[in-house]
Parts: structure tokens; sequence; C-alpha cells
């Protein structure tokens, strides 16, 4: 299931999988048909960036159509954590901050208590992040 969500998704990386280079009414279609199934799975395999400021048009699509399912929010959280890095991960936690405070005003009010969630998160992953390269500058020096 994996390497096939990977390989028409968008996977590990920044790009857009195959499955979202068709036109959007046919997998925003299926996802409208099939609403206790598919906007579940196409959740986890959306681009989810835009550029360095904004969800991507899928991601934003999924939060207003369907943004009242937790399991929805779910995968696109973990879809948020899917990714490929090396290096600090500051600028990717700086990048999910920003689209996310954009978003904070948004229509649903489950999306906005998500959004509050996943900011903590992210608070907590930043603090992690800049303790571990404090250690590693202390030891490398």
């Amino acid at each position: 299931m994996f390497q096939i969500k990977d390989e028409i998704g968008s996977g590990t990386s920044f790009g857009v999988g195959a499955l979202f280079q068709v036109k959007d009414d046919k997998v925003q279609n299926m996802c409208k048909k099939y609403p206790d199934k598919a906007p579940l799975r196409i959740a986890q395999m959306i681009p989810v960036f835009k550029d360095g400021h904004t969800f991507s048009d899928w991601f934003m699509w999924m939060l207003d159509e369907f943004g009242d399912q937790k399991d929805v929010l779910d995968s696109l959280h973990a879809n948020m954590g899917t990714f490929s890095w090396s290096g600090s991960i500051i600028s990717l936690l700086r990048q999910k901050i920003e689209c996310l405070e954009g978003i904070k005003k948004h229509p649903r009010a489950e999306v906005r208590d998500w959004v509050e969630v996943c900011l903590q998160e992210i608070d907590e992953d930043m603090k992690r992040e800049l303790n571990r390269e404090k250690y590693m500058r202390l030891h490398n020096s």
C-alpha cells in the first residue's frame, strides 16, 4: 500500500504525484461520491505545500470539504509529517507554522481546533530541534 501511495501521491517529497496531475474534478468527485473512505485515503497522498508560505490548493480543498472529519484531519496531519529531509528541520517547521497561522480563522470550528493542536505539536518539535542543534554545536566545538 505505501509504495503505491508514494508512487501516485506526493510521497515523501514536496512535489505533486501522478494522481494529482489529472483533472482535479475526477479525484474530487470520487471523494464526494465516497465521502467515508476516499477523502481519508486522498488526504494521505495530496501535496501539502503550494509554495513556502501556503498550503496547496488540494490541502485547502480537503479542509474546506472534509475538515469536519477527524480521520481526514488526522491523515492531513500525518501527511504534513511525512517528508524526507537532511539537516535542520527548523525552516520546515517555520513553514508549517506560517501555513497553519494562515488558516487559524478557517470557517470550520473543527479545522480551527485542529490548527491549534498542530501548532502546539510543532512548538514542541521546534523546542526539541533547537535543543538538539544546541547540543550538536556544544558537542562539536
